[in-house]
């Protein structure tokens, strides 16, 4: 195997979400891309990884922006580095720079395979001094490994050695300290690499557009390993190369791409996304360089390319010109535009929409030349420093504006405005958010899906989501206890028959409403008959769903659980519930320790939406002309819930059996309900609750015996919508479609 990199951008495997506020002035310049101009730092170069986009200022000073935290608005706050920098370059988890006044490296974040190089395996959260008394002119980082050039071009790496990346054959000992890989015979200009190879560049001549030589690598030959058992970790030349000469080259993940002699674009190895230029549907993957080329665009094929960058699924090469041109995974709109696109399924049955010909990038732009002295991408943004010190990124670039939320036990999910994609972060303060730093927002969203949703649904152990696909359309992520977002929430397909039109999660159990036929299936605990099945034999959660006994085909459109109660709302706006009866949760005077496990009807109670607390429900009513939009609710009324002034005691029988009109209720738009506690808005969009304080929710009140009284909060901010979670209320904030969250004692 035998790829190349460029020596200002290395990326392994990146997961970097962008967001911004963007000045006004500069949106004007292209409908597709965000632009930041705003701060105060006049910037040089950019790179980014799965947690952080940096940036060396003019004056040397290395900055870097949490991309774990909710970006907001623009200007985020920001991490200044100690110390000056030349160069920096990020692998997945960690991070090196070359010191300016000293040449000597300096690395920081995860070292578990010794890839900071200070001969041991402790992490820092600040730069340290890589053992090395050699002064180097350039590095790269990979996914578990550094290396760099010194300043006689020889070639040093440290870290993991998996599969011969460093260049010795005992694959099972990392190197804590940078070892010398080439020999003192051959010098090398360049420097790159992917994940568990690298590769260089030898200096082999020099012309006017700069040096030049033949391209070498070590380690994970992944063009061939699906035929091969063994990685190969001896230097060749690049097969089907020949003895072709380069000026830059750029490795990715699985990909390399590099500028030849003739100043054109050649590429190999993995191409699901169309990386390589090439249609993935003819060729995934090639070991040996394809020429880049496009069947129509003359203005393409007959530039030549300055500077070459690769991100994990895409290329981007920058021609004489300054025009920047774009192949490979489009799915974000990282490429910009996305006409032309071809939609393709992965093997993990993923929806992507890929670019393969090569596109300029921000061609509608009304600045022309724009040039790019700086570009860094992952796999679902890229951003580009231009000449005038604006930050431009496309693609994924408005993840914290939202058109919907739900709040789980411990985490909370939102669909995107735009791209549909859903969001989810922790709800509490544990290791899942260790990166942060807060941005000015409430709320932090480490992770966002590849699948488009159109309804999602947070619950204790569990979050599901409906995507617009026309059957199959149901995926469930569960509540992993594991500090990766990327692996918390790994949505997999749900097993039903048909696709769904509406998923509820509850503590233990989940339904889903089929889009073909209104029919319920449930899955999981069904000791009280919550499932509907006409039995209590309770099903594998999220894995088994079984049809709720309807003998007369009724048809729903809304559901809600409880924590032992399920109640859906018929098209015709009837209510029917199934499960536990012991807090009234039936709405009907049926005997306390009564389950249902078949339908029952809730009598004289038509209702526009439902939902459902811990154990109770509450719903508007539809009759629009005489109440105007009321709020009926019915169970559990300890805490007051329900609206309704209870006894002294809340640990006594407190039960609301029958739906109950709240006060001072009318124009109700939408209704919210967790544990012990209910919210709603009105057609004003502002925000009251009752019930049960949740960890400072109610924020100012203290009279607990008026809990039964709707009470405002949030005073200052109008909301669209809202939700509620076991410790905290969030809401989406009309002005700007933003999210804001209050509660867990503020």
């Amino acid at each position: 195997m035998v790829q190349k990199l460029n020596y200002l951008l290395t990326f392994t495997t990146l997961l970097c979400i962008y967001d911004a506020n963007a000045n006004e002035t500069s949106m004007k310049r292209s409908k597709r891309s965000v632009v930041w101009n705003n701060h105060e730092e006049k910037f040089s170069s950019l790179f980014s990884n799965n947690s952080s986009l940096c940036l060396i200022a003019n004056n040397n000073n290395l900055l870097c922006y949490n991309l774990h935290s909710d970006p907001n608005k623009l200007p985020p706050n920001t991490q200044k580095l100690i110390g000056q920098y030349k160069t920096a370059a990020a692998g997945e988890k960690h991070y090196c720079a070359i010191g300016l006044n000293d040449s000597a490296i300096y690395c920081w974040g995860n070292n578990e395979e010794g890839q900071l190089g200070t001969g041991d395996q402790q992490n820092s959260f600040f730069p340290v001094k890589v053992y090395s008394s050699e002064l180097f002119t350039n590095l790269a980082v990979g996914k578990n490994n550094s290396y760099a050039l010194d300043s006689s071009g020889k070639i040093w790496g440290w870290g993991s050695n998996q599969f011969g990346q460093l260049g010795y054959a005992n694959l099972e000992l990392p190197s804590y300290y940078p070892s010398q890989i080439s020999s003192d015979e051959d010098e090398y200009f360049a420097i790159s690499a992917g994940n568990d190879y690298f590769c260089a560049i030898e200096n082999e001549g020099e012309d006017t557009y700069g040096k030049f030589g033949q391209i070498y690598c070590y380690g994970k030959n992944f063009t061939e390993q699906e035929n091969d058992d063994y990685p190969e970790y001896n230097p060749l030349i690049l097969k089907g190369m020949g003895a072709n000469h380069y000026y830059a080259v750029s490795s990715a993940v699985n990909h390399t791409c590099a500028i030849n002699k003739q100043r054109k674009i050649e590429c190999w190895g993995e191409n699901k996304f169309g990386q390589l230029g090439v249609n993935p549907n003819v060729k995934k993957y090639s070991d040996v360089s394809v020429l880049v080329t496009h069947p129509s665009d003359n203005e393409f094929n007959n530039s030549q390319f300055k500077n070459i960058v690769t991100t994990p699924n895409a290329t981007c090469g920058t021609t004489d010109t300054n025009k920047t041109y774009c192949f490979g995974d489009n799915t974000f709109g990282q490429l910009g535009y996305k006409l032309g696109n071809e939609a393709i399924k992965e093997e993990n049955g993923f929806r992507y929409s890929i670019q393969y010909l090569p596109k300029q990038l921000d061609k509608n732009s009304d600045v022309i030349n724009k040039s790019y002295v700086s570009l860094a991408g992952n796999s679902r943004t890229l951003c580009g420093l231009t000449q005038q010190q604006e930050l431009e990124c496309w693609g994924f670039t408005e993840k914290n504006y939202f058109k919907e939320i739900s709040l789980g036990d411990d985490f909370y999910c939102g669909l995107s405005l735009k791209g549909t994609r859903a969001l989810c972060g922790s709800a509490n303060k544990s290791n899942d958010n260790y990166l942060t730093h807060p941005w000015n927002t409430t709320v932090q969203f480490p992770w966002v899906s590849k699948e488009e949703f159109i309804q999602v649904s947070a619950g204790e152990f569990a979050v599901c989501g409906i995507t617009s696909e026309n059957a199959n359309n149901t995926y469930c992520a569960f509540n992993k206890k594991t500090p990766l977002f990327e692996d918390k929430f790994k949505f997999k397909k749900v097993n039903l028959p048909n696709s769904s039109l509406k998923i509820a999660v509850g503590d233990s159990h989940i339904c889903a409403i089929q889009k073909d036929n209104g029919q319920i299936y449930c899955s999981g605990n069904n000791a009280f008959g919550q499932l509907g099945i006409g039995s209590f034999r309770s099903t594998k959660y999220a894995v088994e769903f079984k049809p709720i006994v309807n003998p007369l085909k009724i048809q729903f459109k809304d559901l809600a659980l409880s924590g032992r109660t399920t109640c859906g709302l018929s098209v015709t706006n009837e209510v029917y519930c199934f499960g536990s009866n012991e807090y009234g949760e039936m709405g009907s005077t049926l005997i306390a320790s009564m389950s249902k496990t078949t339908l029952h009807k809730i009598k004289d109670l038509k209702l526009k939406t439902i939902v459902a607390g811990n154990k109770h429900f509450c719903g508007v009513t539809l009759d629009e002309t005489v109440n105007k939009n009321k709020l009926y609710c019915w169970g559990d009324n300890s805490f007051g819930q329900v609206g309704k002034q209870n006894i002294a005691d809340p640990y006594q029988n407190n039960n609301i059996h029958l739906p109950f009109e709240v006060p001072n209720t009318q124009n109700i738009v939408s209704v919210t309900a967790s544990e012990h506690t209910t919210c709603f808005l009105n057609k004003n969009n502002e925000t009251y609750c009752f019930g049960k304080d949740l960890e400072n929710v109610f924020e100012e009140r203290s009279l607990a015996f008026l809990n039964h009284i709707p009470y405002q909060v949030q005073k200052n901010n109008s909301y669209t919508s809202i939700s509620l979670g076991k410790k905290m209320a969030c809401g989406i904030l009309k002005t700007d479609k933003t999210i804001n969250c209050w509660g867990m004692k503020n």
